[in-house]
């Protein structure tokens, strides 16, 4: 079981989404590994241990505690999956990211209970996390200040399948212009449809709404299935009116996070 600090970020609600999920501290890939929240934990989790592998660690006494995949490889460099990273942003969102400006790891899932093995491409940015660390950094929606975000550095992350086909992609601080008034729902579910249809990301073109989750007044979760057994989630920046990240899952994967919390559990 992994101990660690979880730090504020542009994830940090989809973090607290996920232990939502599992009852708080319970292992949420076990319900949920490859939906946004079990990525954006995976995220948080790999830069939190390389800080405290150098020292860096968290006081212990306020870290949560968050059981995730306990079998992981840490292979630093696999230049054919980065490729694939790279060409994914930029194919689906026209980001050009060039390795050699981050902090770039690659990481081997293995398999975990009934879940699949997965990697995933980390392009991070190390001064990033330290100005989330100052005190005063985040805002009460636990977001970073605008201050604050204002001094990021766009940074990447990528989830692929066991075969290393993407199924997963993630923007984060882009400095994108913001408008002041945010998009509503509907809104936001247009720009995702537009998102999948000019990728042609459903597998029969038919757009099966499942269901939005408000994550924040910034962040809006619009969910899509996927012919007979996937889904498709997409998360809209309601403020700069774009799509921040998509993740392939499953069906029932999908139906768990959008369950309404009245019925006991989920997230929607």
């Amino acid at each position: 079981m992994l101990k660690k600090g979880l730090i504020f970020g542009e994830f940090i609600i989809a973090a607290a989404l996920a232990m939502t999920l599992t009852g708080g501290g319970k292992p949420a890939e076990a319900a949920a590994n490859r939906d946004t929240a079990g990525q954006a934990i995976q995220q948080e989790y790999h830069a939190a241990a390389a800080d405290d592998n150098a020292g860096h660690g968290l006081d212990a006494e306020a870290e949560p505690e968050l059981v995730i995949h306990s079998d992981f490889v840490c292979e630093k460099d696999d230049p054919k999956l980065i490729q694939a990273a790279v060409e994914g942003f930029k194919k689906y969102f026209d980001v050009t990211v060039d390795p050699s400006q981050f902090d770039v790891n690659v990481y081997a899932f293995e398999p975990f209970e009934d879940l699949e093995g997965s990697y995933s491409v980390d392009f991070s940015v190390p001064e990033n996390y330290e100005l989330l660390r100052a005190d005063g950094s985040i805002g009460p929606d636990g977001f970073p200040l605008p201050e604050i975000k204002e001094k990021m550095r766009p940074q990447f992350y990528a989830t692929f399948t066991k075969d290393k086909e993407i199924d997963g992609l993630y923007l984060s601080y882009m400095g994108w212009e913001v408008s002041e008034v945010p998009l509503n729902v509907e809104e936001s579910k247009r720009a995702a449809e537009e998102f999948l249809k000019s990728h042609e990301m459903i597998a029969d073109g038919k757009l099966d709404f499942m269901g939005a989750t408000i994550i924040a007044d910034s962040r809006t979760v619009l969910t899509y299935g996927n012919g007979k057994d996937g889904a498709v989630q997409v998360a809209v920046d309601t403020y700069a009116g774009k799509v921040e990240h998509f993740e392939y899952m499953s069906r029932k994967q999908a139906e768990i996070i959008i369950k309404p919390m009245e019925e006991g559990s989920g997230l929607g």
